[in-house]
């Protein structure tokens, strides 16, 4: 076994509640879309945005919700019905407001994060002017009219190259983009989980400048998923690739508490411990597709790539079982950075799963910024585990 190093270092993670949106179930759940449930069947779910604190590195966003108003996106854009009010929650705030009123001043951000750039979770990163934004590789295509060349296609019909490779989904660039623009004044950096930052291309017209990539190390594989980077070296925040539901889709794992175990076992690296939460953006929907023993298969409705999309959800699943001690240790393709005890095989962490519009966790009486959810996910872990233990 490694030998010890420091005590692992922990973040304030924070849920900031921006909106609730309707969900149609038969874009949840495959069983839905396949019995030809209509848009009007479905539900009001949460969309949340995250806080995290780290006490060195400053403060960071994961995701940034609706827009205030659910306005100010591309003008051909039909935005999906959105809840003004339900339970004294509405749209009328974006998240820089929700900060404020906290205490928070946008101008703190050091980075926001997006699990990938669909409208509910991009918002308006205008005011955190001090910010670079942090996007999925994938995501590359989306972005490259605003960081170096138009290459992804709005019309998927056209057979003309020529024409492909002049249209772009940003707005205002393409009129018809779904995409806005970010504040040109923010840079762009892309976490690229396949080639290896330091490594470029032979051709200088395709040479990655500095500031494009996230340079931390790629770990693979990584728990249960096939790639990571530790976004600050130190293992207290990891960007996870989760494919399928959108180009450059990531998720995030936070350390908020040492391990809730017992074990002095501390943080190498190659072994880790603590009590984690797993920001899942939308690798699905609902956590009945997630969770051991659930039933319920995600549904393909608004997946790009459906087949990677359930490959990650599966992947969320298998972690749960390792946590909750239903399986011990991990595949050959997906159990690196030392998810596990080296002696036993046994997972020596704790993950609670929170996907951006898990309703159940607000049930289950998840605190909101500017509460710590530190003291509510430590408690979630322990009933968890032995749930499922």
């Amino acid at each position: 076994m490694p030998t010890p190093t420091t005590p692992p270092i922990t973040l304030k993670l924070s849920a900031l509640l921006t909106t609730f949106i309707h969900l149609p179930f038969h874009t949840v759940f495959q069983d839905c879309l396949d019995s030809g449930y209509p848009d009007s069947s479905g539900s009001y779910v949460p969309v949340f945005s995250f806080l995290i604190e780290h006490p060195s590195e400053g403060k960071v966003l994961f995701d940034l919700g609706v827009r205030k108003n659910a306005e100010g996106y591309p003008p051909h854009f039909n935005v999906p019905r959105v809840s003004q009010s339900r339970a004294g929650v509405s749209a009328k705030k974006d998240v820089a407001e929700l900060l404020v009123e906290g205490g928070i001043d946008p101008k703190e951000i050091k980075h926001v994060i997006y699990s990938h750039l669909h409208w509910d979770h991009t918002g308006n990163p205008g005011p955190f002017v001090n910010a670079d934004i942090v996007v999925g590789g994938e995501a590359r295509s989306i972005l490259d009219v605003q960081t170096r060349k138009p290459s992804m296609v709005v019309d998927e019909e056209s057979n003309s190259k020529e024409e492909e490779e002049t249209k772009t989904w940003v707005y205002p660039t393409n009129p018809l983009g779904t995409v806005l623009e970010f504040p040109r004044s923010m840079p762009v950096r892309f976490v690229d989980f396949v080639r290896k930052p330091d490594v470029e291309d032979e051709d200088e017209d395709e040479k990655t400048s500095d500031l494009d990539l996230v340079k931390q190390r790629v770990i693979s594989p990584f728990m249960t998923f096939t790639h990571a980077v530790d976004f600050f070296d130190d293992g207290s925040l990891f960007l996870v690739d989760t494919p399928g539901h959108y180009p450059g889709h990531i998720s995030a794992l936070v350390r908020v508490s040492p391990s809730d175990s017992g074990s002095e076992l501390t943080s190498t690296r190659n072994t880790l411990s603590g009590v984690y939460v797993f920001l899942g953006g939308d690798c699905c929907h609902n956590r009945q597709c997630y969770v051991p023993g659930g039933t319920r298969e995600m549904s393909g409705k608004i997946q790009w790539d459906v087949g990677k999309a359930r490959e990650s959800v599966g992947r969320l699943r298998m972690l749960c079982e390792v946590c909750q001690g239903r399986r011990r240790g991990f595949p050959a393709d997906g159990g690196g950075a030392g998810r596990q005890n080296d002696d036993t095989g046994e997972c020596v962490c704790d993950v609670v799963v929170i996907l951006a519009h898990e309703a159940e966790r607000l049930e289950e009486g998840m605190p909101l910024f500017p509460q710590d959810l530190r003291e509510w996910v430590v408690h979630r872990a322990r009933k968890e585990r032995v749930r499922g233990g």
